[in-house]
This record gives structure tokens, sequence and C-alpha cells, in this order.
């Protein structure tokens, strides 16, 4: 069938990537287990160091200079593990679990690094205000604390319609993360060709995942008690690695569909 005339089914793309998640869990849960342990402490520092600058109370310059260190530390660890998270997801999706050096451990090479520095690329596309959030943490500090404040009810309506916004302007790009994973050797341009045609129908069997993950997290921070607590951030956290790996999985399968079975 003619590339041009190929659609990519959504329904069906999601279901084949609930089908593979079910057949590979074995072999995935042993690939990512060192790492999820690691992501997810990341995750609790994160919350204690928010929980530190919280206790600064009034002291703005100090809260602004602790967030913005917190933050970007943040990113660019989380940004890495997640990469080689990715990574190893799409590698057993597209490749088969031969393709990882063992099926238990932390695979930090080129790939992953070229991986990371796509996804930091895309983050860029995702707007200054998400960049400069850190930056405006005085004032942004009270809406995080206070469910009824208006602030926090714009920023969530905010990140729902950004995320839609963001889903549909990176469709046309978003292949070349599974392409880097398996090594394709010009990844950006086997990506631009494997989509066409097929930019809307991407973007929407993405987001699917991805609003549901934004709408659990947003759910869950509402949900969870006020102060530090340790096990409940243990417990979002694997929520949240849970769908990571949905979302990976959907990303794979859609590259899979579109460049070796249309």
């Amino acid at each position: 069938m003619d590339k041009e005339e190929y659609k990519l089914p959504i329904l069906d793309t999601l279901h084949k990537a609930i089908v593979t998640i079910s057949d590979n869990s074995q072999v995935l849960f042993r690939a990512l287990l060192l790492l999820s342990i690691i992501m997810i402490l990341v995750s609790i520092g994160q919350e204690l160091m928010r929980q530190h600058v919280i206790a600064l109370g009034n002291n703005r310059s100090m809260m602004a200079i602790y967030m913005t260190f917190t933050y970007s530390a943040t990113f660019f660890t989380f940004g890495i593990l997640a990469a080689m998270f990715a990574v190893i997801c799409h590698r057993i999706v597209l490749l088969g679990k031969e393709s990882l050096p063992n099926s238990f451990g932390i695979f930090l090479t080129r790939r992953e690094l070229k991986y990371f520095g796509w996804v930091f690329l895309f983050s860029i596309t995702m707007g200054i205000g998400y960049m400069a959030i850190p930056m405006m943490a005085p004032f942004f500090m009270k809406a995080m604390d206070d469910p009824r404040n208006i602030l926090l009810l714009f920023s969530r309506a905010w990140g729902i319609a950004g995320l839609v916004i963001v889903t549909f302007i990176t469709a046309p790009f978003i292949l070349v993360l599974p392409a880097t994973a398996v090594g394709e050797k010009s990844a950006f341009s086997k990506a631009r060709s494997t989509v066409r045609g097929n930019i809307v129908r991407l973007a929407v069997v993405l987001l699917i995942p991805a609003m549901i993950t934004l709408l659990i997290r947003l759910t869950l921070r509402h949900l969870g008690p006020e102060v530090n607590n340790i096990p409940y951030d243990v417990f979002t956290g694997l929520i949240y690695l849970i769908f990571l790996v949905f979302e990976t999985v959907v990303l794979s399968i859609s590259y899979k569909t579109l460049s070796y079975e249309r």
C-alpha cells in the first residue's frame, strides 16, 4: 500500500501497545527495575527540596534560587534517566530483548545521550513559560499549596491546553525518538518520511495516553497529603512510571506500524 494512502489506526495502535506490554511484562520489569528505583528516589529528593523551599517562608529571593536550582538539576538528572528508560522500552518492542547488553542494569551510551538531546529540544518547543516557572516560584508557591487558588486552577487548565498544542506541534518530528533508540543513522529524515500523511492521527494516538497520565497526576496531586509523605511519593512515582512505559510503547508501536507494516 502506498505510504500516502496509509492511515494509522488509532484504537488498534493503543490496543497493540497494551498487548505488547502484557507479552513483554517480565522482560520490561527486569530491564527497568533499577532505573525505576533510581527515578523514584530522584522524585522523592525533589519533593524534599520543595518542602525545604516552602520552609524558607518569606525569603523570596532564596526561594527563587532554590527552586531554580532544584528544577534545573532534576530536569537534567531525571531527563537522562528517562531517556535510558525510554530507549530500553523502544529497543525491547522494536528489536527484541536481545538488543539490550544485559537483561538488567543501566545503559548510558551515545544513543541515550542523543535521545535526551532530542527530548531537550522538544521541551523547548513546549514554551518558554514552562521553563520560566521555576524563576517565578515566589508567585506560584501559594498556588501550589492552595488548591482553591485561582492561579492553580489556571495553571492546570493551561497545562491541559498546552499539552494538546504541544502534542500537535511535535507530532511531525516525534518519531525521531524511536528512530534514535533503534540506531537509525538518519533518524530525523526517517521520522519525517515515516509520519507523512499521518501527523494528526499520530498526535491523537499520543495525546490519549498523555492526557490520561496528566489527569491522573493532577488528581493524585490534589488528593495527596499536604506534607511530604514518602510512601505516597513512591506510589505516585510508580503510577507515573507505568504510564511512561505505556506512552513509550505507544510511540514504538506507531513507529513500527508506519515504517514496517504499511
